[in-house]
């Protein structure tokens, strides 16, 4: 039968703690958790279609994952614990994208076809619990403030689900399980901090402002507790501020550390420890990936490289907020 686990058993047959545990190192064939982030399309300057991903517990350079069905850059995505799922984004031939596309988060291989957003946008926000995924705001070019979710275990288009606070694109989008986040945007750099409970449907309420104006372009990470922005653009060009909030109640942003250089539109996911930025706009366009400790305050640390400098690329993970592994 292959490798097979020694029968360390108590007197009444079941397995001792202790010995799954030393089995669950030693056995490679014994299930472990692990979260895998993927990131797709961007502009390299030309549009690609090409999707990456890493382990997030490690460190090390990004691997191929497969292709996406058209060349897109700034879709929105999320992720549960089995699928990735992106949606809109700007297309060669089309500036308001309604394709809503998905994939097997542990399972390199092409992204297929879901559905479609209720508006085809770009430049959206987005986040997620388990069973949902969330998509707000973004541009037609008309600026929007259309919520639309999703069942993420079943194919289907996208549901009204409510109304931002305003019309805003380029936020930066993140959820706990419970709670969805808006932070800032523009036009006109907005400070602005948007929140919703995801299990419910209705509008959007105010829930405090960033350290400054700006437009994070999905450049949005979180735990169960915390949200955090990992640069932004702003007037003028892009900065390195990466603030924090407290998800659970309501109020103003905080300072947390800074980007190893100032950076945007990023593709940015996380797991229950760490939040993650691959690539960017940074001077010009970049490969960088980086990293913080959620729970801690501080500056990015290096993780690697991506396979290609792009910005404007989506990114999710199957454990995005601290959501529960299956493998």
């Amino acid at each position: 039968m292959g490798n097979s686990y020694p029968a360390r058993y108590n007197s009444n047959g079941v397995w001792q703690l202790n010995d799954l545990y030393k089995n669950s190192i030693t056995h490679k064939n014994f299930p472990r958790g692990h979260s895998r982030m993927v990131q797709m399309g961007g502009l390299t300057p030309t549009y690609v279609n090409t999707m990456s991903f890493i382990t997030m517990e490690t460190t090390g350079n990004a691997s191929d994952f497969g292709d996406m069905s058209t060349a897109t850059i700034e879709p929105a995505a999320v992720g549960s614990a089995t699928r990735g799922i992106f949606a809109g984004g700007r297309t060669g031939s089309a500036i308001d994208n309604d394709v809503i596309e998905f994939f097997t988060i542990m399972t390199t291989g092409n992204a297929a076809d879901f559905g479609n957003l209720s508006v085809g946008r770009q430049r959206a926000a987005s986040h997620n619990n388990d069973t949902r995924g969330i998509f707000g705001g973004g541009a037609t070019p008309t600026i929007q403030n259309v919520i639309d979710f999703i069942t993420i275990a079943t194919l289907g288009n996208g549901t009204d689900f409510g109304d931002l606070t305003a019309a805003k694109f380029s936020p930066a989008g993140v959820g706990s399980g419970t709670r969805g986040i808006f932070l800032g945007g523009g036009p006109s750099y907005k400070a602005t901090i948007d929140f919703i409970e995801i299990s419910s449907t209705g509008n959007a309420a105010d829930f405090g402002d960033l350290t400054r104006g700006c437009a994070p372009t999905g450049n949005g990470v979180c735990s169960r507790t915390r949200a955090m922005t990992m640069g932004a653009e702003i007037s003028g060009g892009s900065d390195d501020i990466i603030d924090y909030i407290t998800i659970a109640s309501t109020g103003n942003a905080t300072d947390f550390g800074d980007m190893a250089a100032a950076v945007y539109a990023s593709g940015c996911a996380s797991n229950s420890t760490r939040g993650i930025a691959m690539a960017g706009l940074s001077g010009g366009q970049s490969n960088v990936i980086q990293f913080i400790t959620l729970a801690s305050s501080g500056n990015t640390v290096d993780f690697g490289d991506d396979t290609v400098a792009h910005h404007r690329n989506g990114a999710c993970s199957n454990a995005g907020g601290g959501l529960a592994l299956t493998s």
